[in-house]
């Protein structure tokens, strides 16, 4: 949608629509077409503030300016955009990070990080492969990799709620750069591909694996028992059902 919405990434030289993934995805435009928000972009990393503009994207005038302190990433917004997700860095070490949601309407943080409460110390790490998006622009499925474990981060933007599915077929220190995921039309089952070939399959409501791909250099799918993925949600009943 923001591709098709916006032709180019800058505008007037100083914002730009936020990079989410390694292949180039970018987010920051609502799905109802009403909210966009741009980012300032930084010439040395990390920052010591992250500016972000949240404008009318009808109009494209400017409805806030956010100003915060510390590196944050834009890394998706909820249909309405009501709610903007960021990745903040709190160190300088990239692979570690927090899930944090802004109101866009007050420029204010949730006080809470997008976490399982069950496992309140769990700390993800890895970097932005690929990314893939509900039709509704409800859920973003992301595909990390670099960290301690290969996975899946499916994130609720209306619920602001999350679960990691861990694809324990990808061992780490599996080379995931052209990697890519896709969404089947129905909306249940989220594809692993690579170089056109379906690596594992993911059912998105239930988090069990269908399909298991052997991960080698040559990438021979070898089809195993269904097995079932690791799932944390951050809410009791989680989104994952």
């Amino acid at each position: 949608g923001d591709r098709r919405v916006l032709r180019s990434r800058q505008i007037n030289g100083r914002w730009s629509v936020p990079p989410v993934t390694v292949d180039g995805a970018t987010t920051g435009l609502s799905a109802d077409g009403r909210v966009l928000v741009l980012a300032r972009p930084e010439r040395y990393l990390p920052p010591t503030s992250t500016e972000l503009a949240v404008l009318d994207a009808r109009r494209l005038l400017v409805r806030r300016r956010i100003s915060l302190p510390g590196f944050f990433t834009v890394d998706a917004i909820s249909p309405d955009g009501r709610w903007l997700y960021l990745i903040q860095y709190p160190g300088q070490n990239l692979l570690d990070y927090r899930v944090r949601a802004l109101d866009t309407r007050t420029g204010r943080l949730a006080a809470r990080d997008v976490v399982d409460p069950r496992e309140p110390d769990e700390q993800m790490g890895g970097l932005p492969i690929a990314r893939v998006m509900s039709r509704d622009g409800r859920f973003a499925y992301t595909l990390y990799s670099g960290g301690e474990e290969n996975f899946i981060h499916a994130l609720d933007t209306v619920r602001r709620s999350a679960a990691c599915i861990d694809l324990a077929e990808l061992p780490p220190g599996s080379d995931l750069s052209g990697f890519r995921l896709d969404l089947s039309a129905d909306g249940r089952q989220v594809r692993v591909l690579s170089a056109g070939s379906v690596v594992s399959t993911v059912h998105a409501r239930s988090g069990a694996l269908s399909e298991r791909a052997a991960a080698s250099a040559t990438q021979q799918a070898a089809l195993d028992t269904p097995r079932r993925a690791v799932v944390r949600s951050s809410d009791d009943a989680g989104f994952l059902t």
